[in-house]
């Protein structure tokens, strides 16, 4: 799991510069791949502490959480985000397509 994780942010991050530069061009680049780098510096503790809090709230007296409740509100809450990140994305690629 946290190899893959690895692999795929490397993956990502290494094919994003190319990928923003091709869309707004050299001229914007860092102003805009510093604005999309922000999204894992504030996902990543947000949705951490949001599966934390829900498996501690399904947990056994034990502090053990098992089963499909530790993760499905977090899991579904994840999808709706990405569902609204990719609206805005769509929407913001419309508006600002040629002004950057």
């Amino acid at each position: 799991s946290s190899i893959g994780t690895g692999i795929a942010y490397g993956a990502f991050f290494t094919a994003l510069p190319g990928i923003m530069s091709s869309i707004w061009g050299l001229q914007n680049l860092g102003r805009n791949f510093g604005i999309i780098t922000y999204a894992p510096f504030l996902g990543t503790p947000l949705f951490s502490y949001l599966y934390a809090f829900t498996a501690a709230a399904h947990a056994d007296e034990h502090g053990v959480c098992t089963g499909a409740e530790c993760w499905r509100e977090t899991f579904g809450i994840s999808i709706a985000a990405a569902c609204v990140s990719v609206g805005a994305t769509i929407m913001l690629w419309r508006k600002w397509k040629g002004r950057l």
